[in-house]
């Protein structure tokens, strides 16, 4: 019926079976081939046993490869079917709105499958490496099996996200007014460099955290020192490198309103989150050191209470200000862009939820210190331990 029908081969119902069908066979494909790769890089390395299990019964190293062998073929094979079926009708007949949304739905959700799976194994790879370095850090598996599992990983991972990845890039610096203006290409980019900054402000600020507590005296996690410093490492390289495709998608192509709407979402997001670790910080900060008055200056549980706080305060100080610099700088452009900032949706919750969240906190401390001050004057309560409340 396709292909005698133009309106069948432009029908969005066949565009969503055939595209449904792409993700269907290569999901599972990309599982097996993870499998199959680990069973036998594993094999190679010596590692007598892969971690996986069938019919009640551990699998060799030998075994696993051989086992996906079958699923890779059968899945390759619907996979190709369905991918020449659909090549063949984008021959014939020009593809529709709805049909390129599906699409770019289907590529960059692979695109972060991939990256998401090479990222993993390089952190994994560098925690490992970073290891050897610190005599005494706990390794929980054998140093053979998580080398070929972290191989294969890196191995599938590339080979599933530079394959989507790639032709993205190439599609929109040739002037693909479709890629230009997707709205499903900005929400990848955002959400990758949302995930980067989140998994390398938080891991830094734990970080400090220990080197503040050491720096007092109080002793720190030496365990956790390559973990924190491996996803410091990807989480950063990965945030800087799509910060920078964003930096320059922003340069060759203008903003779509839907686009504007995801970057807003990113940008008052990591605001507020960096809006939050400093006020966390510095209420904390003040409280720990008002709180020494009852507890001693340099008790050993407020330098190590102090040390959370502070590095809150340090970690979450730039992203706030970077953020709300960029938010402030949006806003203050000339009509009609600076307008349409000023009187987006999501600049404005930010703002009237930062102000209610003030003023229910405000309210709320003020309520607590009069009852106490009025229970402390009626003998209600001893005094022991008012200053910390109070603070």
């Amino acid at each position: 019926l396709a292909g005698r029908d133009r309106e069948e081969r432009a029908s969005f119902p066949r565009r969503l079976y055939l595209t449904g069908m792409l993700a269907a066979f290569l999901a599972p494909l990309v599982y097996n081939a993870f499998n199959g790769l680990r069973g036998l890089l594993n094999l190679l390395l010596g590692g007598p046993f892969s971690g996986e299990w069938a019919f009640g019964a551990p699998l060799t190293s030998g075994e696993t490869a051989l086992y996906a062998l079958p699923a890779l073929v059968v899945l390759a094979a619907g996979w190709g079917f369905h991918w020449v079926v659909r090549g063949r009708d984008d021959r014939r007949q020009a593809e529709s709105d709805a049909g390129a949304v599906l699409n770019q739905l289907y590529r960059y959700a692979f695109a972060l499958v991939g990256l998401s799976m090479a990222a993993v194994a390089v952190g994994l790879l560098l925690e490992r490496l970073l290891a050897g370095f610190w005599p005494g850090l706990r390794v929980l598996d054998p140093v053979r099996t998580v080398l070929a599992a972290e191989l294969a990983r890196l191995a599938v991972g590339l080979a599933l996200w530079l394959p989507f990845w790639l032709p993205a890039q190439r599609r929109f610096a040739a002037g693909d007014e479709r890629e230009q203006s997707a709205v499903v290409r900005k929400a990848y980019l955002y959400l990758v460099v949302f995930v980067g900054a989140l998994g390398t402000i938080f891991t830094t600020a734990v970080l400090l955290a220990d080197l503040l507590a050491r720096l007092m005296g109080v002793s720190g996690e030496t365990g956790g020192l390559s973990t924190a410093l491996s996803i410091i490492l990807v989480s950063a390289a990965v945030w800087a490198y799509h910060a920078f495709v964003l930096r320059r998608d922003a340069a060759a192509a203008p903003e779509g309103e839907q686009q504007a709407l995801v970057r807003r979402i990113y940008t008052y997001l990591m605001a507020g989150m960096g809006l939050a670790a400093v006020l966390i910080g510095l209420t904390g900060t003040l409280i720990q050191f008002l709180a020494g008055l009852d507890r001693g200056l340099f008790s050993m549980e407020l330098r190590e209470s102090l040390s959370g706080f502070i590095a809150a305060l340090l970690a979450g100080l730039p992203v706030w200000l970077w953020h709300w610099r960029q938010g402030r700088r949006a806003a203050a452009q000339p009509a009609p862009a600076g307008t349409a900032e000023r009187r987006a949706f999501v600049r404005r919750l930010y703002l009237y939820l930062s102000i209610f969240v003030a003023t229910l906190m405000m309210i709320g401390s003020v309520i607590f210190i009069i009852s106490q001050v009025l229970m402390f004057l009626m003998d209600a309560r001893p005094a022991t331990g008012l200053g910390y409340e109070l603070a």
